[in-house]
């Protein structure tokens, strides 16, 4: 199910959208199964009207991807594309998701963490090939190294959320960077 939702400038589109996300959020933070969470109940929830959901978006998931994105918008106007330079810059990246851990935590309760996957896969792929690019490889090699740094990163969030978000930001850059360096390891001596 492919949805699409209207971007818009409109302070009124962004008013409503919030509005939407706060139904889902409390929807789901009374237990409702996030797939039966239908667009009547979370328009009635949010005090909307079915054709003002349907002005702006096609499925509730939209909502959803709506919010993120505006969030990927946010971390792009604090964070320069350098944040993936080194181990180091990601810091202030890990950093901006504990201080927005409520939305993650919303997709971890709808069982929709593909949907963060997917949004970071979208707001990182102009600035993953610039940087790794300064590394001279093919396409083909960029693409898997692209694609590795972009599981590590949501796998490292996902864990971070999975297991009661406790550690700071700088020891989520550790733990992101931690598995780089074992296999490095590992290939330099083989006996470890």
């Amino acid at each position: 199910m492919t949805g699409l939702y209207r971007n818009s400038k409109d302070k009124r589109v962004h008013q409503t959208a919030g509005q939407l996300y706060d139904a889902i959020r409390s929807l789901l933070e009374d237990g409702k199964p996030f797939e039966s969470i239908g667009i009547k109940e979370v328009s009635a929830q949010a005090g909307i009207g079915r054709a003002t959901f349907y002005r702006n978006f096609d499925y509730v998931d939209d909502v959803l991807k709506y919010q993120l994105d505006h969030l990927f918008m946010q971390l792009k106007e604090e964070q320069p594309p350098e944040r993936f330079k080194s181990p180091d810059t990601l810091i202030p990246f890990f950093d901006f998701w504990v201080r927005h851990d409520q939305m993650l935590q919303v997709l971890l309760k709808a069982n929709r963490w593909d949907i963060f996957a997917e949004q970071f896969r979208k707001a990182t792929n102009t600035e993953l090939p610039i940087i790794i690019e300064e590394h001279d490889l093919d396409q083909r090699s960029l693409r898997y190294l692209e694609q590795s740094i972009n599981s590590l990163i949501t796998a490292t969030l996902y864990t971070w959320l999975t297991h009661g978000c406790i550690e700071t930001a700088e020891e989520l850059q550790q733990q992101f960077v931690l598995p780089f360096e074992l296999y490095l390891k590992r290939t330099r001596d083989p006996s470890i």
